[in-house]
């Protein structure tokens, strides 16, 4: 049996809406399109202050250039996550500070974040890993007594709650991933999320390669001309018309994940794959997630290895994440050693992600867990 690691859904009347736009509208500026995709934010999310970007990683670049960083500002960044958001801090002009995680949900450790201050610090990222959020009461607490910016890496956050608050929404600014893998996927997109409106012309220059052809599509002005330094950050109509399918389903999709995780779940306790060392998935009270991960954590790096190799030879794509930041070749030029961040550091070692996606049935879903259990080794 094949079981692939990740397919996209695929909503019913996702070509009807792609259809319309294809015809009816300048595939390059905002329109149709645009409009339904912010007006279903609105009404779902309750989320206002928005812009559609290319990618999650174009909505952290516009996060910490409004931030006017300056040479030497630091930013903190879990270790264990994707590199947009260091990458990001240094387009700005800033320098990443790794910090470690908490080994329960793989977030950053909010009750250590003191040993990475420095008289530099500007910020902090909250990425909230696999959708399962950060604990954002502590983190929010303690950068409003610090001084510093909160962005939300929520890349893997979409659809998914903190204390029935919207993930990215919480912190002075957010990001959004629809990248093919995420839950609701228009193959590449995102989303800048900011905090009041008051951002919004500021944003807004940025987000259209520093000009205010905004007011000038709205009518407001004759013609916008370069305001300042800026990109082209800007989703195009035919990805935000995907998108509107998928976030349509979000409820669906959200639902289906769920009961994936929850077979996953029951049949490795049932298993009693505990009991042999294994750690599986926490999800604390104050969080809803949005299932977008589903993976255990293996003795150690040897039987991750075994496993994953294994599995592969059974035709389950099963997979490694992220090598911690920094214990990467850029980690390693900006100065830091394997043994300075432990915890990111074993999860990047005996982190096992398993299969999870709409398409995926009962009979891929236990034959995932009967060959895992069968190679699982007791420890």
């Amino acid at each position: 049996m094949r079981v692939e690691f990740y397919k996209r859904h695929q909503p019913e009347n996702q070509m009807d809406i792609v259809r319309q736009v294809i015809y009816d509208e300048n595939l390059a500026d905002e329109g149709k399109a645009a409009a339904c995709l912010t007006r279903l934010f609105q009404r779902t999310y309750g989320i206002f202050h928005v812009l559609w970007t290319t990618s999650a990683s174009a909505a952290l670049e516009m996060a910490f250039r409004l931030m006017n960083l300056k040479p030497g500002d630091e930013v903190l960044i879990p270790s264990f996550t994707f590199p947009s958001a260091a990458n990001a801090v240094l387009l700005a002009g800033g320098t990443p500070i790794f910090c470690d995680i908490e080994g329960k949900t793989q977030n950053i450790d909010t009750e250590k974040l003191e040993r990475w201050v420095s008289p530099k610090t500007r910020g902090v990222v909250a990425a909230h890993y696999g959708g399962i959020a950060c604990d954002m009461d502590a983190l929010l607490e303690w950068a409003f007594l610090q001084g510093f910016t909160v962005v939300e890496d929520s890349a893997q956050g979409v659809h998914a709650k903190y204390k029935n608050q919207w993930l990215g929404t919480l912190g002075d600014y957010g990001a959004y991933s629809f990248h093919h893998t995420k839950n609701f996927s228009c193959g590449e997109g995102g989303a800048f999320l900011f905090k009041d409106e008051a951002m919004r012309f500021g944003a807004s220059l940025l987000w259209e390669n520093g000009t205010n052809k905004s007011q000038f599509l709205r009518k407001e002005v004759s013609s916008y001309a370069w305001q300042c330094g800026g990109s082209n950050y800007v989703l195009g109509s035919l990805n935000r018309a995907l998108l509107v399918s998928q976030l349509q389903a979000a409820n669906h999709i959200t639902e289906v994940r769920k009961s994936i995780f929850q077979r996953y779940q029951d049949q490795f306790y049932l298993a009693g794959l505990p009991q042999r060392g294994f750690q599986l998935m926490e999800i604390p009270e104050e969080a809803s997630p949005n299932y977008h991960l589903y993976y255990l954590l293996c003795p150690n790096h040897e039987e991750r290895e075994k496993l994953r190799r294994g599995l592969l030879e059974d035709g389950i794509d099963a997979r490694a994440h992220f090598v911690p930041l920094h214990l990467s070749p850029m980690g390693k030029k900006l100065g830091y050693a394997p043994e300075d961040l432990p915890i990111s550091r074993t999860v990047g070692d005996t982190l096992l992600r398993l299969p999870i996606h709409t398409l995926l049935t009962e009979e891929q879903i236990d034959y995932v867990v009967e060959r895992l259990v069968k190679r699982a080794t007791r420890v």
